[in-house]
């Protein structure tokens, strides 16, 4: 009996032991299984819990909603009171934003996040990490996404066990959404990210794409527009700083590329070419670095989120060591960005690869070109058991492809408030005309205008030409004149101007103004046309256009159409885009501010 009790007494304790060490306050799921990962409900908890117990350091609050009403949580961790931006600001701190769970089916970002915190909280040394540095952590932006839990979310990735969606309720990909904000959830993020104005922001991925030896690469995108300094130190101080220090933790890592052509590793490899409608493009146009972590899909799961929370820990460290050269950097940024806006300035709207490359060695494993039976296909396999250098060609100089002229400013009419709403998540200020009032404007006149044949998150995007022409225009009472001389200057251009691909143009926010909405019957467009061609100008550009467009010589209804657009009868407006330029100082008497 005694034997037994003591048998018993043995057993008791070891489930406590173990029931206490599943209700540890940094408990993850990843401790005891390593393809599990955090569910949106053990987040919030986990949240609310390490708030609870470290008031002083750790505050949990709310991001803003999803589209279908759950909180986006984040947590603040610092010291010393500095938990706002107020308090930041006061004791010269540096702010980091990290984010993880934009795309729900990449969770890396999320468990290596809390392990950070754990780590943080572990010893006073990590704690004096944030000594210089105050650290915002958004454990899943894309709630939504995430409480779609499958096992059959990620088919190229290794694990974890299950995995949320890449897009919200709206199955919009939030990462293509920083610049237009169609989601309640950037609208939530953009007033934050303001509210708080991070000198660094890190979001945390998984990527798709060949297989390789690295656990880890990384994007800092540097554009021609910021200055020399900024981009001469961050590409020959912070980065092979962060890929020196990960290789010694364990972790290689190199740039962030992919093939030149899809599937062929014979192409090439080509970088990644600047958008602010990504996460680590964005807040350039706030004069501010971004880093993209992207883990690889086939590494196991704990080595992809031990590798992010190692990477968070050399940014954190680094941060906090050279935490008053950052400052400087940045602060010197936004004088030479103000500096810079100046109308009839020639300013860089798109860019492109540049056509000379260098090399590149790639730590790979050695390929084996296949042909589907099926398909006839061609593609490569990877065999990991056989690591190899590949030497390629590597693309990664990038030049100016379109620049515009920039204006004095633009002007919008007040039909178009709802855009204006947008404006102000970006900070953009404008000013609104109390009064009709006149003004020389240039517009866009669009030629040769068509749709995408593919639908991009939620839209078929315009194809076009243009001529941009002036004209004396009167605008009505409550337009809107937003002035290119301040500090949001390039996100204004990147929203407004009808070649930037991350605009309203082309993100289709106009698309119901090239819609026909009045339409002539045949028998009178006929005559209409009879009547036309007696011009001999107009008949001989309809003769050229039939000539040069075999498919518009076959098509009646299209040439009745060329008349009809040629006509006076035409929608005027159906030919512009509701965005005007103003290019010359003027001085306006009659507004409100």
């Amino acid at each position: 009996m005694l034997r037994e009790n003591i048998f018993l007494v043995l057993l008791i304790i070891c489930s406590l032991n173990l029931w206490a060490q599943k209700t540890n306050l940094f408990y993850l799921p990843i401790d005891d299984d390593p393809n599990k990962s955090l569910t949106y409900e053990q987040i919030i908890q986990l949240s609310h819990d390490i708030a609870v117990q470290y008031p002083n350091n750790i505050k949990f609050i709310s991001l803003g909603f999803s589209e279908q009403n759950d909180t986006i949580p984040a947590l603040i961790i610092y010291k010393d009171k500095a938990d706002n931006p107020t308090e930041i600001a006061n004791q010269n701190k540096a702010t980091l934003m990290i984010q993880a769970g934009i795309h729900a089916g990449e969770p890396d970002g999320i468990d290596a996040g809390f392990m950070l915190i754990r780590t943080l909280f572990s010893n006073t040394n990590y704690l004096d990490l944030l000594n210089k540095v105050t650290i915002i952590f958004i454990p899943v932006f894309n709630v939504d996404g995430l409480k779609l839990l499958s096992p059959y979310h990620r088919i190229n990735q290794n694990g974890p066990e299950l995995q949320g969606w890449r897009a919200n309720a709206h199955n919009l990909n939030l990462n293509r959404d920083y610049m237009k904000a169609s989601s309640v959830e950037m609208k939530y993020w953009l007033q934050f990210y303001y509210y708080w104005n991070p000198d660094l922001f890190i979001d945390c991925h998984t990527t798709d794409g060949a297989d390789y030896q690295y656990v880890m690469t990384f994007d800092m995108q540097l554009p021609p527009f910021m200055s020399y300094n900024f981009n001469n130190f961050f590409k020959t101080e912070f980065i092979p700083y962060f890929i020196n220090e990960m290789d010694k933790k364990g972790f290689l890592s190199t740039q962030y590329v992919a093939f030149r052509n899809w599937f062929s590793p014979e192409s090439g490899l080509a970088a990644s070419l600047y958008s602010p409608i990504l996460s680590h493009g964005y807040p350039l146009l706030n004069n501010r670095p971004a880093l993209l972590l992207e883990t690889h899909m086939l590494k196991p799961y704990k080595q992809r989120v031990l590798a992010t929370h190692q990477a968070l820990l050399i940014v954190i460290e680094w941060m906090n060591n050279n935490k008053n050269m950052l400052k400087n950097i940045l602060s010197k940024e936004d004088e030479f960005s103000l500096s810079k806006v100046k109308t009839k300035m020639l300013f860089p709207i798109e860019y492109k690869l540049a056509d000379h490359q260098s090399k590149k060695v790639l730590k790979g494993y050695e390929m084996h070109k296949v042909i589907s039976p099926i398909t006839g296909l061609s593609y490569y396999t990877y065999d990991n058991t056989k690591p190899m250098d590949w030497t390629l060609d590597f693309w990664d100089s990038i030049e100016v492809k379109n620049n515009i002229t920039l204006p004095f400013g633009y002007i919008i009419g007040p039909e178009w408030k709802h855009l204006m709403e947008i404006l102000k998540l970006h900070q953009i200020s404008f000013i609104t005309f109390s009064e009709e009032t006149n003004l020389k404007v240039q517009y866009y006149y669009l030629t040769n205008l068509e749709f995408d044949n593919s639908i991009f998150e939620g839209t078929f995007g315009p194809i076009f030409s243009y001529q941009l022409r002036d004209t004396l225009l009167k605008f009505p009472k409550g337009s809107y004149f937003i002035p290119i001389n301040q500090k949001a200057w390039k996100r204004l251009v990147y929203l407004l101007e009808p070649e930037s691909s991350v605009g309203f143009m082309q993100m289709g926010y106009f698309n119901s103004m090239f819609e026909r909405k009045e339409y002539g019957e045949i028998y009178v467009l006929d005559t209409l046309a009879q009547n036309m061609l007696k011009d001999k100008k107009i008949a001989a550009a309809f003769e050229e256009k039939k000539s040069a467009e075999p498919d518009f010589a076959k098509d009646g209804w299209a040439q009745l159409m060329w008349f009809y657009d040629n006509s006076p009868w035409k929608d005027q407006r159906r030919s512009t885009i509701p965005v005007f330029k103003v290019m010359d100082e003027v001085t306006f008497n009659k507004i409100n501010n």
